[in-house]
Parts: C-alpha cells; structure tokens; sequence
C-alpha cells in the first residue's frame, strides 16, 4: 500500500529540492498541494531570515562552566579530585537524508514503532532506576523564555541529570535508541543563541551496572566533521536533537541541508558525575538545598571557621573550624550504596596552636540532613583495633581523596588504620541562622569562589 507523504522531508529542503518535489509529487488534490506550498513559502521565509542574522549570543550553564575551570585549577594546585561532569564522545560515520545508499539514510517513511516517554513536570515514574525524584525548575537568567530543570534524587539530595529548554518544548525523553531493552534520557543543552533561536544540542544519560552515565557530541563533533567535509568549525554551527518521530539523534546546521543521524553505539559514555569531588567547586544541590554558598569566617590570624549557608534560609547547614587553607571537604560514596556524604576535613585541639586533623561527616537520611562525629567513639574504635587511644590530642584521622577511605592514625606512630564509617556517631543537625555565628555578628551572603 502507498504511503502518506510525509511533509517533515520539506523541512529542511533546500529551493532545488522543493521545486523538484512540487514537479514529482502530484498524488495529491489541489487543497493538498496549496497546503503544501504555504508550508514552503514559510518554512522558505523563516529560512532566509535566520540565514541573514549573523549574531551569535553564546552562554553557559553556570554550574557546568565552573566545574570546568575549576578542574583546571585543581590540576594546577595538584589537588588529586575530579570535579564535575565528564563527558566524552566517540563519533563514526553516519548517512544522511539524501543520496542513493538507502542503507545510509535517515528514513522519513519507516514506521516509529517505538513510542518514547516524554518527561513533563507531571510524570512521575522511575527514570534511570531512580524511584524518588522531583524537578526543580527554575527560569533561565542567561536568556528569555528558557528554562533549566535539576534531576534531583530525593534520597540523596543530589541532582543526577540536568537539562535546560526554550519555554514549551518537552523537558526530556525516556526512550530505548539502541534497543537493548533500557531506556534512555536525553536531555538538552543550549549552548548559544544563534539568529534568535537556542542552539540545541542532546545530553543522553544511560544507566549501565547501576551507574549513570552520560555523553554528548558537542565536545567531539570535529572527526565526524571532517569525516563528511561538513562546514562546521564550532559548536554554534550546529545543533543535534532527539527526534521523537524517529526516535533518532539528529545532527543539523544552517550550512547543510541534510540531516545526519547520529547512533547511540557513536557516543563513548563515562560516569556522569565522578567522585570524589572537592565541595568548594560544586555547584549543584546538596541534600535537598538548591542555593548554597560557602562562607568563612577568619578568627585568628591562623584560623577560621567554614560554614555551608542555606540562602533561601540564611541557615548554617555544615559548618567546622581549622587552620586557614588546611581544613577541606569532599562529596563522595565512602559506602558505595549510591548515597553520597560530605566528608570534612578540620582541625581540633585542646590548644589553638596545637590542633590535630579530624573528620566530620555529613549525610541526607529520609530528608533530614544528619552530621557523624567519631570522636565520641575513638576508645571503642582502639580496643576494636588493638592500640591504645586516651584522649583527643592521641590521634589523628583524615578523609584520604585517591583511596576513597577515612585514614587514622596514632601520634608517633606511621602505621594507618582504615576508619569506618559505622564508628560515627549520627545525630540531626541543628540549624543554626547566620546571625548566631561565633563572635554573633551576621555574615554577609558571599559566594566562596
């Protein structure tokens, strides 16, 4: 049986192309074919508009921008972290809409037999085996009429997708793109404005052995650019975006009039977001908290206290005291139960000039933020290890980055012991305003960067 012509093919057709096609197809009344060439006199105009606007308005999602510098300070400062999110991505080649090789095509007239979940602020299903999940949304502030949208997982506090749109479009899509049975989530990025229009590019998040991965294209477009001589030489050259139709990737430009699809099996994919990562250049939400900053307060020429500030509730939600540029923390798995802690690293001491290295924890159980203390428990910790412990000032612990582990270790001696995390005392944090701070002055509302 004949097929329906499908009038997406018009949409990215050139003048020689739609001048053919108006020649070629006449299985259509003339109603049909006067709604076909109103289609192209405005898909046309449009076209020839956009073609004429030259400015390019680039921004970035804050978040992203900054953990990406932040990597390459941290690479100077020789901080063994990875913050952020990796992406990277492995492209071969792929076909286009036009040419003789059916084989290479992107098929306007295959059947979707796949239909994909598109992500509304109203559905509430599992997404990449995350039961316990809300949006927060919030209004774009690099553009008009665009929106951002945080993935937040509701039992760790911590955003595990992210995606942003211009107002009206759909949030996201689950859907299966290599058929293996597991659904997808590809989001989207805009990394500019270009012609007045976002520049859209897919993120797609895979669930693979309980990690979730991510990828993108924009980062490695250029092999597959030279590989089909496209002329493209930045990201703001093109975008490419899921087709629901076809539940495909599609790569497309203003230079080109094909559209190139993109298979899943092109992308490389890496965790995410890896661990641990250095707090002070994260910028995502932590246990529950959307707008955090990081404060410190100097109390001594040596000294200083560091506090995590609520900022919609001016609340100290973390807070701990050591000597300036030597105390730090970490979000990390230390249980590799895919619930993240905040591991500090401070100084206490019985005397300011004399204090020793400790650890804090703190974690987000059923939505109550809670802090671990070990000192509490150190002489249970000596008699389970075999070495005598007798007060504060006998040991040292701290929170160790490359091996992922709470390392202590008694003073005068070199031998370490691995610290658990069950020799932790767990109490409710207490909230405390920023108007109660030490010496009870206010702190100002500063972003430590």
């Amino acid at each position: 049986m004949k097929k329906k012509l499908d009038l997406n093919i018009l949409e990215n057709a050139d003048m020689k192309t739609l001048e053919a096609l108006s020649y070629k197809y006449r299985a259509v009344d003339d109603a049909e074919a006067e709604k076909i060439f109103r289609r192209i006199t405005n898909d046309t105009e449009d076209y020839y508009e956009e073609t004429q606007e030259h400015k390019v308005e680039v921004y970035h999602r804050p978040m992203w921008s900054k953990a990406w510098s932040a990597a390459a300070t941290l690479a100077i400062a020789a901080v063994t972290v990875t913050g952020g999110v990796y992406f990277n991505s492995q492209l071969n080649d792929r076909g286009t809409i036009e040419g003789n090789n059916a084989s290479d095509a992107v098929s306007y007239d295959d059947e979707n037999t796949y239909a994909p979940i598109t992500i509304t602020a109203d559905y509430d299903g599992p997404i990449l085996g995350v039961e316990n999940w809300h949006l927060d949304i919030d209004k774009h502030l690099e553009y008009d009429n665009t929106w951002s949208y945080s993935f937040i997982n509701e039992d760790t506090g911590f955003e595990f997708a992210y995606s942003e749109c211009s107002e009206g479009k759909p949030i996201a899509y689950l859907a299966d793109i290599d058929n293996d049975g597991a659904d997808e989530l590809i989001c989207n990025r805009i990394l500019a404005v270009v012609g007045g229009k976002p520049n859209d590019h897919a993120i797609v998040f895979k669930l693979r052995d309980g990690v979730i991965e991510a990828a993108n294209f924009y980062d490695h477009y250029e092999a597959f650019s030279d590989a089909h001589d496209l002329d493209i030489s930045s990201y703001v050259d093109f975008s490419d975006e899921y087709s629901p139709d076809l539940n495909k990737l599609l790569l497309k430009s203003r230079y080109f009039d094909k559209d190139y699809e993109l298979e899943l099996e092109d992308y490389t994919f890496g965790p995410a977001y890896m661990y641990p990562i250095y707090a002070n250049f994260y910028f995502g939400c932590i246990f529950g908290i959307k707008n955090w900053h990081i404060y410190t307060e100097s109390l001594s020429s040596d000294t200083e206290n560091t506090y995590f500030i609520n900022e919609d509730t001016n609340e100290i939600f973390v807070e701990y005291t050591g000597y300036k540029d030597k105390t730090s923390a970490f979000f990390t798995d230390l249980e590799d139960d895919n619930r993240l802690e905040l591991i500090c690293n401070y100084q206490y001491g019985e005397a300011q000039e004399n204090m020793n290295n400790h650890v804090k924890i703190y974690r987000y159980n059923n939505g109550v933020i809670e802090c671990g203390d070990f000192l509490s428990d150190f002489e249970e910790f000596g008699k389970a290890n075999g070495i005598e412990l007798t007060s504060l000032d006998d040991f040292s612990e701290v929170y160790d980055v490359e091996s992922n582990r709470i390392i202590l270790k008694k003073q005068g001696e070199d031998t370490p012991y691995e610290l658990g995390i069950e020799y932790f005392n767990f109490k409710p944090v207490v909230l405390r305003t920023t108007s109660e701070t030490a010496d009870g002055t206010a702190m100002k509302l500063k972003r430590l960067d």
